[in-house]
């Protein structure tokens, strides 16, 4: 796909096809949008629910020391 990185094709592609029923169709469609806009780019860090729930554990521990260093 003209002006879109080969690295990155090839790394959507080798994330759709673990994740996805059709990853030809979709790689197709994405492809397509990222070459009709440069601006666009994929975030390639690694999202898990395990990790999700820790973070939110931790914004909120914080969020608790903050109201208490108020009060």
């Amino acid at each position: 796909m003209a002006g879109v990185p080969q690295k990155t094709l090839n790394w959507l592609y080798d994330v759709l096809k673990r994740e996805y029923r059709d990853p030809n169709r979709t790689y197709s469609d994405l492809a397509h949008v990222l070459a009709r806009n440069p601006g666009f780019a994929p975030r390639t860090d690694v999202y898990s629910m395990s990790a999700a729930k820790r973070q939110d554990e931790a914004d909120t521990g914080q969020h608790q020391r903050m109201e208490s260093q108020h009060s």
